[in-house]
């Protein structure tokens, strides 16, 4: 995923698609922890408590702010301002975006 993001740019698609593959590690690893070690009572509580804080993780970030400052602060050439703006459509993208303004060229 860091070589397509490298390659196209950060969307929602690819950041919550990031976020999955965190959480899936994260399961991954406490099914080893428990399930395979004898104590498989505690594996649904402890996934659904990764699961709320990867949510709560994603809350924090503020996706879409992220995801603009993330394509803003790629090179000038690979990162023109009508496909950023095509594809920003938040209220929480905006402060970034005229914030990068100046540094923008056309």
């Amino acid at each position: 995923m860091r070589l397509y993001v490298a390659a196209y740019g950060l969307s929602s698609d690819r950041l919550y698609a990031t976020a999955f593959m965190v959480l899936l590690i994260g399961v991954f690893a406490w099914f080893v922890w428990t399930v395979l070690r004898g104590s498989g009572s505690r594996f649904a509580l402890g996934a659904l408590m990764q699961a709320f804080a990867v949510l709560a993780g994603l809350h924090v970030l503020n996706p879409d702010a992220f995801i603009v400052k993330t394509n803003l602060n790629r090179p000038t050439a690979e990162r023109p301002l009508r496909r950023t703006l095509r594809r920003v459509a938040w209220r929480d993208a905006v402060p970034p975006l005229l914030d990068a303004l100046p540094t923008t060229q056309r």
